[in-house]
């Protein structure tokens, strides 16, 4: 086993030559990656944010969660050519969901989509960042812990009766959790 070991390590050794880190050679490479960071965690607490709001499904917390998670996913994604694809992809849904609502005479309805949308654009970016820096486990272990959050409160809610987290729904106590209506989770 031993042998095998020593035999490994030149082929390690010339592989890590051949293929440097993506940004070692960049300029900044170094604040470019503290950024990228920063934003991650800014998203983490966006979504957290999100989930303590009453899911963000009314403005202005809507607007607030949908443009912290756009900004955050700007922030944490790589060059703009790196965009044009999921950029396409959420102007098209845009065109189609925004004016819908102006076309009823609601430009204030048009508010809640366009911070859906900002919100579906911010945490693909984010999810994308996250897994393109090797931390996928720290993204679904994010999710996991906000998910345990939200349950959580919702059963404090139940077991106290206490509303907001739980509602009063055909005779029954029901979970509202965080996002306060029944069987939210």
């Amino acid at each position: 086993m031993r042998r095998e070991m020593t035999d490994l390590q030149p082929a390690l050794a010339q592989d890590a030559l051949v293929r440097p880190p993506r940004d070692s050679h960049a300029r900044g490479a170094g604040l470019d990656a503290g950024v990228r960071r920063a934003a991650l965690a800014v998203g983490a607490m966006a979504l957290g944010y999100g989930a303590v709001a009453r899911g963000g499904f009314y403005q202005p917390t809507a607007a607030v969660l949908g443009l912290g998670l756009l900004a955050a996913g700007l922030a944490a994604s790589r060059p703009p050519r790196d965009l044009r694809i999921p950029g396409f992809a959420f102007a098209l849904l845009g065109l189609g969901l925004v004016p819908a609502a102006w076309a009823t005479h609601w430009p204030r309805a048009a508010l809640i989509p366009a911070s859906t949308i900002a919100a579906a654009c911010g945490a693909f970016l984010l999810a994308r960042a996250f897994v393109e820096q090797g931390r996928r486990a720290d993204l679904l272990a994010l999710l996991e812990w906000i998910g345990v959050g939200v349950a959580l409160a919702g059963t404090v809610g139940l077991a106290l009766h206490a509303e907001p987290l739980a509602a009063r729904a055909t005779g029954l106590w029901r979970a509202g959790s965080t996002l306060t209506y029944a069987n939210a989770t």
